[in-house]
C-alpha cells in the first residue's frame, strides 16, 4: 500500500513501504538488507550491523564514519539509535546503475511477493558486476488492533485502540524482515543466484527465504480531528543511523532532548507536524524497539509526550 507523502522527509518512518536507492558499500530492503558482489569472498567488512536513514532512503551499513550528534542507548548503555549529517564522499562508490538494480529489485518484491515473505535477489549487471538484495514484499495489512496484535505475538509492544482517547486506531501493517545471515550464507546465496540471473533475459533471480517473524517493522495510524498520528514500530537488534540531507541542517540541530520514565526522547517541531524518536530495550534480549511518531501541528507539545508515555507504560 503506497501513500502519497512517501517521498516526504518528514513522514520517511510513517509510510507502509518506502523504496530505497543504494548509496553505501552495503544495501537495504525495506528496512535491513545485504549487498554483496559476486566476485567477492565473504569477509568481515560485510558483516551488517547497522540500518541507516538517507533522507527518504533506507539503508543498511557498516561503512558509515562514527560522527554523530545526538544518539539513543539501550539498556545497556550502546548505542541504538545515531544522527550526522550526509557526506556525498562517503558514497562516491555508489553509481548509478546499482542505484537502479536496486530499485528494480525492490519494485520486483512488490510485484512477485506475498504479503510478509522475504526473499533474496540478486541482480546481474553488465559484465560481473551484480549485488545480492534481501527485499520483503508488502506488510499484512489489519483493520483491528486484536488481529494485529495477535500477529505480532509481543507482550512488548502496545497496540492501543485509541490514543490521547480522541485518535482512533484506523489501520496497520506488519512487515517481517530475514534473519541474520553469516557471509557464508550470503556468498551461498551469490553462487546459487547469480548464474540463474545472468542466463536469464530478465537478468535477475530470486529465492524466498524462511524467516522467524522475530524482526519486524509495524506501522499504525490513528486518525482524530485535526489530522493522523502515524506510529512506526521497528523490532529487531541492529542500530538505526539517521543521516540528515545537508539542506536540512536547521532541522537536524533543533531537537529537544528529554526524559521520559527514564528514556531519552529527541522531540522535534516541524512546520507541518510534531517528531518524535525513542527506544525501548526488550528484557532478557539483544533487540530493541525504535518508535517514530508524527502527530499534527495543531496539538500542543505535552499532548505529543502524553503519546510517548503510552509507549513507554
Amino acid at each position: 500500500m503506497k501513500h502519497e507523502d512517501e517521498q516526504d522527509l518528514k513522514k520517511i518512518f510513517h509510510s507502509i513501504e518506502i523504496p530505497e536507492i543504494d548509496v553505501t558499500a552495503s544495501v537495504i530492503n525495506k528496512l535491513e538488507g545485504y549487498n554483496m558482489n559476486k566476485r567477492t569472498r565473504p569477509s568481515g567488512k560485510f558483516k551488517v550491523g547497522t540500518i541507516v536513514v538517507l533522507g527518504t532512503l533506507l539503508l543498511t551499513t557498516s561503512a558509515i564514519a562514527a560522527y554523530q550528534q545526538f544518539t539513543i542507548t539501550n539498556s545497556k548503555g550502546e548505542v541504538v539509535y545515531e544522527e550526522e549529517r550526509f557526506d556525498k564522499s562517503r558514497y562516491a562508490d555508489r553509481t548509478k546503475e546499482m542505484q537502479f538494480r536496486s530499485l528494480k529489485a525492490h519494485g520486483l518484491a512488490y510485484e512477485l511477493l506475498q504479503p510478509g515473505e522475504v526473499a533474496a535477489f540478486y541482480m546481474a549487471g553488465e559484465g560481473d558486476e551484480g549485488e545480492l538484495y534481501i527485499r520483503s514484499g508488502l506488510g499484512i495489512s489489519f483493520k483491528n488492533t486484536n488481529d494485529l496484535y495477535k500477529a505480532i505475538n509481543d507482550s512488548h509492544v502496545p497496540v492501543p485502540e485509541t490514543l490521547l482517547g480522541k485518535y482512533h486506531f484506523i489501520n496497520g501493517a506488519i512487515s517481517y524482515s530475514a534473519d541474520n545471515m553469516s557471509d557464508q550464507q550470503k556468498f551461498a546465496l551469490i553462487q546459487e543466484l547469480g548464474p540463474e540471473a545472468r542466463q536469464s533475459e530478465e537478468q535477475y533471480a530470486f529465492k524466498l527465504l524462511d524467516i522467524s517473524g522475530n524482526t519486524w517493522t509495524l506501522h499504525t495510524v490513528y486518525s482524530g480531528e485535526i489530522g493522523d498520528i502515524r506510529v512506526t514500530q521497528m523490532r529487531g537488534s541492529e542500530k538505526i543511523t539517521f543521516v540528515w540531507p545537508s539542506d536540512e541542517s536547521s532541522a537536524y540541530s533543533n531537537t529537544e532532548e528529554i526524559v521520559l520514565n527514564n528514556h531519552k526522547v529527541l522531540y522535534r517541531a516541524f512546520d507541518a507536524e510534531h517528531s518524535v524518536r525513542f527506544s525501548v530495550s526488550i528484557p532478557d534480549s539483544e533487540d530493541h524497539i525504535q518508535h517514530f511518531i508524527s502527530a499534527p501541528k495543531k496539538m500542543s507539545k505535552e499532548e505529543v509526550l502524553s503519546i510517548v508515555e503510552t509507549y513507554l507504560q
